[in-house]
């Protein structure tokens, strides 16, 4: 399938000339950044762009960016975008677009394009918020991550959550240490349990596993495509982790994202990336990032979070005072 609309081109920009090294903080159009990124190999893009919402978000009661394209002209800055961030992005990496009910419909058709290998429609819920001025439709409570591979390989690693069941902890509780660890030695009544996990080990090592070896962890389940237990952030002193800026996500929400998609070392690139919070998830989890945004105020409170000396920043703004730890 092939899209139409008023204006549809592929991207035409003068590649922005970037420093080899890692990290990177990019003031500046992402078009002409991205442009300048090509053959980068990132692990994992994620993009949480305007949601063509209509409206303009502030500051400290300057503008923080404006939200304010029509359909066509948003389709064509984000597809002239994401033809870019396949550009940058490794065989086995993958792209993550942050967006809600206003055009999350018409992106998946444009990332089916592009990109042609769907993963999941990602649904991230949150609580909050009033409900009482709803009177014509159901409360929309959640956003939507279209998560899409550049290749047959891409890497995953399931995420799971935080709390062991009820039933795991009952059948295996007695046998795991305080860490949740079950040792071979520990199962070798549990006959057919026993034999399965011991031929998975010989599989993995080549030979047969010592008592002290750990036959599985116990964990939480396995995620679905649902997630509803992470909160969003509002600029509220309530909220620690709030930095004013407007549309910040929360920082369990990316660093989920970074550990299901990247190993240690990958690099990360967020073209939007607002206040910061991925190029963050990514520095505490020990991944490369390169941040990129046009919007002054985006660009001083992600130097502030990440507190980082040797950021190369490339535009206009000088490098803001930051404190000497991360903030979260």
């Amino acid at each position: 399938m092939r899209l139409e609309w008023e204006g549809k081109r592929e991207p035409a920009v003068e590649p922005l000339a970037l420093p080899s090294t890692e990290p990177l903080l990019i003031h500046q159009d992402n078009l002409e950044a991205l442009a300048g990124l090509a053959g980068r190999m990132a692990r994992l893009v994620y993009l949480d762009p305007p949601f063509m919402t209509g409206d303009a978000f502030k500051m400290d009661g300057a503008d923080a960016y404006r939200d304010d394209l029509g359909p066509d002209a948003y389709i064509q800055m984000l597809y002239e975008r994401l033809v870019l961030v396949r550009r940058v992005l490794a065989p086995d990496g993958t792209v993550i677009v942050h967006l809600d009910h206003h055009a999350s419909h018409a992106v998946k058709l444009v990332m089916d394009e592009v990109f042609g290998r769907f993963l999941n429609e990602i649904v991230w819920f949150y609580q909050g918020g009033a409900l009482t001025s709803v009177r014509r439709h159901l409360p929309r409570k959640h956003d939507v991550l279209l998560w899409y591979a550049n290749g047959p390989d891409h890497v995953f690693n399931p995420p799971r959550g935080d709390q062991v069941s009820d039933s795991m902890t009952r059948r295996w509780g007695h046998y795991a240490d305080a860490e949740g660890r079950v040792p071979f030695g520990r199962i070798r009544r549990e006959g057919q349990t026993h034999a399965r996990l011991q031929r998975r080990f010989i599989r993995q090592h080549q030979r047969p596993p010592q008592d002290d070896e750990i036959a599985f962890v116990m964990q939480g389940s396995l995620l679905r495509s649902v997630w509803a237990d992470l909160p969003e952030i509002r600029n509220s002193p309530r909220y620690a982790e709030a930095t004013g800026y407007p549309t910040q996500k929360p920082l369990c929400l990316l660093e989920r994202i970074v550990k299901m998609t990247t190993r240690p070392g990958d690099l990360v690139i967020d073209p939007f990336c607002g206040s910061g919070t991925t190029l963050l998830a990514a520095e505490r989890l020990g991944r490369r990032w390169i941040g990129i945004d046009r919007s002054p105020a985006a660009i001083e409170v992600a130097a502030r979070r990440l507190s980082r000396v040797d950021v190369i920043r490339v535009g206009e703004v000088e490098p803001a005072e930051s404190p000497t730890r991360p903030a979260v």
